[in-house]
């Protein structure tokens, strides 16, 4: 009796321990301590990416220094005020030392950077290799334990002849599971290759039915005499006959229209408002909404004679609701990086740089002028002359014409950097900090921006073509102390497009409605509007030189 106690003791013990290292439960523990390893990495990433960009911001901000310091030293030698200039060499000679310290720290940050972006990518690929050998593993642990049972069974069969029929349980209870396992795997199968197979089957018919339909156009036929299909293969469901409505609404065809007039186009977005709001959540219309700012990296109109997609570089920035900036750019598609998806989640969380967004924009590149690299990537951060930090957007082209006057300005008031820059939206961007001034609260910036904005059309109307400065003048301006948008073009009118969607929490403005609804509204040409962090419209005023005057058809 006292024996079989204590192996009963023991057997307790074992199935105790027995149960700690199950290799399945040791698997599990592993991968989430990977996980969660990683994304405190990820943390420090988006950290250290946030502080090489306020060092590219300060090495700006010195050079521009230097160049007024020296521009005043030649004014004061020419005044014949020679101590005053020997008082700004000096002080010129003091910032550029302290320019050079900051160029090596920016240098340093710009490795470290790219240290950690590639050891992001490292254990990216270790995760995904672990999480395949775990799962082998796992295929293996469960084979031996159905060996070891079987073997236990027909051990047990030499010994009692009655075992025979409990080996048979045995042996069918393993069978049993061992079927139900594979009919779990080949469902879950089924279910992951089923909906890849319907999508891709929905792309080949969307193909198919737009060729059809360029060839009934071609050969002059009409729908109607082609053999009626099935009513299961011609009903509309309920998402596409609303998509249909809203197309036909906004003036946007499918992939069969043949009007001539819906060519695929360049992007921006815009949120701003309380953050927390489910409605303008930045992650969802960044990416996972129905066609998000990522998805139209792939898929959004482009102006007629260009091809398809917007992947030359991406960009996220914001500010919160303390005025802290973070600014996340990378040159390549948004939709192949793994960073837009991060720089999308951090947005709207607090983070080591900031809290979520009071105030964001991003914007997918379609190059039209300037080096494809990081540093071309919208959105650009620019200072005002009074230290106002500026997130800047721009979809169209601002041409040598309009242009050559921008630089002229930059370099009447020492800015020789910014005016030398090869974007022509960069370009745009300084001169605009440049406009604002001595600006520094919310009702003076939207004044600023207002009559720079002007100014440009008034430059632009004062030429014998008007058309000729610029393509699209769409621009989205974000400062701790609000959002400035404008819509303006030359030409291709269904193309350079803005859409605002308003909520009680605030205002969304994109490019290209992000989800189906017939709330989003398109923003009339000429109008510069100024949202509040708050989240409310504080005024929309008509330029006084808005007068269009669009590039004729026949040069678009």
């Amino acid at each position: 009796m006292f024996s079989r106690l204590i192996n009963l003791i023991k057997s307790w013990f074992g199935f105790g321990l027995d149960k700690l290292e199950n290799p399945d439960i040791l698997l599990d523990q592993a991968k989430r301590e990977m996980h969660e390893m990683h994304s405190r990495n990820r943390e420090r990433a988006v950290a250290a990416i946030t502080q090489k960009n306020n060092l590219q911001s300060m090495v700006d901000e010195l050079e521009k220094q230097i160049s007024n310091l020296q521009a005043k030293a030649e004014f004061a030698l020419k005044k014949g005020e020679r101590d005053l200039a020997v008082q700004l060499l000096t002080e010129k000679q003091a910032i550029e030392s302290s320019l050079g310290s900051t160029k090596e720290a920016l240098a340093q940050a710009i490795q470290t950077s790219e240290q950690v972006k590639e050891h992001i990518k490292r254990e990216e690929e270790m995760i995904r290799r672990k999480t395949a050998e775990a799962l082998q593993l796992k295929a293996q642990w469960k084979s031996a334990q159905i060996q070891n049972e079987m073997e236990k069974a027909l051990g047990a069969m030499g010994q009692f002849e009655q075992a025979e029929t409990a080996f048979g349980r045995a042996k069918e209870k393993i069978t049993q599971s061992h079927h139900e396992s594979r009919a779990r795997a080949e469902l879950g199968k089924g279910r992951v290759e089923s909906r890849l197979a319907g999508l891709e089957d929905i792309e080949r018919s969307s193909a198919a039915e737009a060729e059809l339909a360029e060839l009934e156009l071609k050969l002059g036929l009409s729908s109607a005499s082609l053999p009626q299909q099935t009513a299961t293969t011609t009903a509309q469901t309920d998402v596409e006959r609303q998509l249909a409505e809203l197309e036909a609404k906004l003036g946007t065809g499918g992939s069969g229209s043949t009007s001539g007039t819906n060519k695929p186009m360049c992007r921006m977005l815009a949120v701003i408002g309380r953050p927390g709001s489910a409605e303008l959540d930045p992650y969802t219309h960044l990416v996972s909404a129905q066609h998000s700012l990522r998805s139209q990296c792939e898929r959004a109109f482009v102006p007629p004679g260009n091809e398809p997609g917007h992947k030359d570089a991406w960009g996220v920035g914001w500010f919160d609701s303390d005025g802290r900036v973070s600014l996340i750019r990378e040159s390549g598609a948004a939709s192949e990086s793994p960073y837009y998806v991060f720089a999308s989640q951090v947005s709207g969380r607090d983070h080591a740089g900031s809290g979520p967004a009071n105030v964001l924009i991003g914007h997918l590149r379609k190059a039209v002028s300037g080096a494809v690299n990081s540093e071309n990537a919208h959105p650009f951060r620019v200072t005002t002359p009074e230290g106002v930090s500026l997130l800047i957007c721009h979809n169209g082209h601002v041409r040598d014409s309009a242009l050559d006057s921008l630089r002229s300005d930059l370099r009447d008031a020492g800015l020789q950097g910014a005016s030398t820059r090869d974007c022509d939206s960069a370009v745009l961007a300084e001169w605009l900090a440049l406009q604002v001034g001595d600006a520094r609260d919310a009702d003076g910036i939207s004044a600023a921006l207002a009559s720079a904005f002007d100014e440009l059309l008034a430059r632009a109307h004062a030429t014998d073509v008007p058309y000729e400065a610029y393509t699209g003048l769409n621009v989205l301006v974000a400062s701790p102390y609000g959002l400035g948008v404008l819509r303006w073009f030359s030409r291709w009118a269904d193309y350079y497009t803005l859409w605002e969607y308003r909520s009680d929490d605030g205002f969304l403005v994109t490019s290209e409605p992000t989800h189906l609804t017939d709330r989003f509204r398109l923003i009339q040409p000429g109008n510069f509007r100024w949202y509040t962090p708050d989240g409310e419209l504080a005024s929309s005023v008509l330029l006084a030189n808005a007068q269009l005057q669009q590039e004729p058809e026949a040069t678009a």
